[in-house]
């Protein structure tokens, strides 16, 4: 309930008013109505006392109906925020395996099959819609099979990254001098890991 009320940064001259004006209910003397009697003053505390009492009872029952109402509510389903990517050509065994942590954009790629080559480097592709008709280069893969730039997808919406196609070519030393790749790709698709699969479904 909180969350959905927009925070009001009080006037600096509040509390000094609210003190102004306490001082002036303690100073001001309480006439009692003439001809009053103690019974009459004990009548009236009492009937004070039932009032409070009363109030009393109604706040704690609407804080009770509060917590139960927050704490039996349905919780929503968690976001899945690591996703895996696997690159193999047709029904070979994968050549990479590329993970990705949505909530940082962090990605990390592990070679299954894939080797060092002779003069040659891999580099790593994005493609999606919203980017246009051709792949954008994601950087060439060093000696480690590691990407040089690890901030490669922060510029990237998740929800984007989601649906993209990811793409692994094999490029001259150093990467590809034209921008796009020169060699055929091989592609692969983020899914959700299984431990986030496994949340969704519980």
């Amino acid at each position: 309930l909180a969350e959905a009320i927009e925070p009001v940064t009080p006037h600096p001259d509040l509390f000094a008013r609210i003190e102004r004006q306490i001082d002036a209910v303690q100073a001001t003397p309480v006439a009692e109505p003439a001809g009053a009697t103690a019974s009459d003053n004990v009548i009236a505390l009492r009937t004070r006392l039932r009032r409070w009492q009363w109030s009393t009872g109604i706040a704690s029952a609407a804080a009770v109906l509060l917590v139960a109402v927050l704490v039996f509510q349905p919780r929503p389903e968690p976001i899945p925020q690591s996703f895996v990517a696997v690159f193999q050509q047709n029904d070979q065994q994968p050549e990479f395996m590329l993970s990705v942590d949505l909530s940082t954009r962090k990605l990390s790629i592990r070679p299954v099959t894939a080797e060092p080559l002779q003069d040659k480097s891999y580099q790593l592709w994005i493609k999606a819609d919203p980017l246009g008709p051709n792949p954008r280069s994601l950087g060439v893969l060093n000696d480690n099979f590691e990407l040089d730039q690890a901030t490669a997808l922060s510029d990237f919406d998740p929800e984007l990254l989601k649906q993209a196609t990811f793409g692994i070519s094999i490029e001259p030393d150093g990467g590809s001098p034209t921008g796009q790749p020169t060699s055929p790709a091989i592609h692969g698709y983020l899914y959700p890991t299984a431990g986030d699969i496994q949340e969704q479904s519980q």
